[in-house]
């Protein structure tokens, strides 16, 4: 089986951090939701936590699915201001200008805990679109929505809090649906200060030149400069995190349905069971927890995107049999396969 992505624990934990908040204030209990993906609430308060595109993406579906809310992603992105995103968001706060200081978080987006991956485009001349892409290429659409509901308000949020509270973008573009009721529509045109295009082939949230000029209220060289040399100190300890991690994925991934022993990973890497099993708990993360991962995302992927029966995917996976794998599943997301299929529209051999 070729490489399934997304079980890398690279992205910090911010999102998760404020969609807690919020069902914390609605009542709901997110705690469940972030065992099922292998957290616990205390892990999100960690300076060096990272979570993996699965895990934000599982406790963010459990979330949705509790308080059935669609508009849940803008209450979190709206929630955030520049201190959210930590040593990332002093960075902006201080930069000579809105433009440096998202150019910065463009080139440690991970560092901000985007869930979508960012890059920019020019717009007409007159000043430059942020377009996010999902990372996974066929995602469930209430996640999708979700995701860049609160990506785009987010960083609305987070850039009048740095420059001023005028701060507007010139357009926004999202491919999900508009919304039925006028409440919704409103709550789009608060949060961005101008209502969305919905339905649109990407998601392009488009900022003038004049406003990319703004200097943020905060401005100061030098702590900008210390900001980003912080950031820039981190970065080779993301990296070794994700190139220790991505390798055991891939390796995993290719070799199911057999699982391979750790300690024909250690021998493959040159090292010691006991130095693997160190540096990945260095890491936050553990060899039993990156099989389980690659083995999740596996059964997500053929799930919703196959119609191999469950006793052909238990296999593919390494499974004995079917009832392993809904015991897998049930663990995982708290529903039964059935549920998953049921997303894209199949029905569960």
């Amino acid at each position: 089986m070729t490489h399934v992505p997304f079980a890398s624990a690279v992205i910090a934990p911010h999102v998760l951090r404020y969609l807690h908040l919020v069902a914390t204030e609605r009542g709901h209990d997110l705690g469940p939701d972030l065992l099922r993906a292998g957290l616990v609430r205390e892990a999100l308060a960690a300076s060096q936590m990272r979570v993996s595109y699965r895990q934000g993406a599982a406790v963010i579906a459990g979330a949705l699915e509790a308080l059935g809310d669609p508009l849940l992603g803008l209450a979190v992105g709206r929630g955030q201001h520049a201190a959210s995103w930590g040593v990332l968001g002093l960075a902006l706060m201080t930069a000579d200008d809105l433009l440096t200081g998202i150019l910065v978080g463009l080139r440690y987006q991970q560092t901000a805990g985007a869930l979508v991956q960012w890059h920019t485009e020019t717009s007409d001349g007159h000043g430059m679109a942020l377009v996010a892409t999902m990372r996974d290429s066929a995602p469930d659409p209430s996640l999708e929505q979700f995701m860049v509901d609160e990506a785009f308000s987010s960083v609305v949020a987070v850039a009048r809090d740095a420059v001023g509270p005028d701060i507007c973008p010139r357009e926004v573009h999202v491919r999900h649906k508009a919304p039925p009721s006028p409440s919704a529509s409103a709550a789009y045109a608060e949060a961005f200060g101008v209502v969305p295009r919905f339905g649109r082939s990407a998601n392009r949230l488009v900022l003038s030149s004049r406003q990319l000029r703004r200097a943020p209220l905060r401005r100061d060289p030098w702590v900008h400069a210390e900001a980003v040399s912080a950031i820039e100190t981190a970065a080779p300890i993301d990296r070794e995190r994700h190139e220790l991690v991505h390798a055991l994925e891939v390796s995993v991934a290719q070799a199911l349905p057999r699982v391979i022993a750790i300690e024909e990973q250690a021998r493959s890497l040159r090292v010691s069971q006991r130095t693997l099993r160190r540096r990945l708990a260095a890491f936050g993360a553990t060899y039993e927890g990156i099989v389980d991962g690659v083995r999740e995302a596996a059964v997500r992927q053929l799930l919703t995107a196959s119609t191999a029966s469950l006793d052909e995917i238990a296999h593919a996976v390494g499974f004995s049999d079917a009832r392993t794998l809904r015991r897998a599943v049930l663990r995982w997301t708290g529903s039964p396969p059935s549920a998953l299929r049921r997303r894209r529209g199949c029905a569960t051999p």
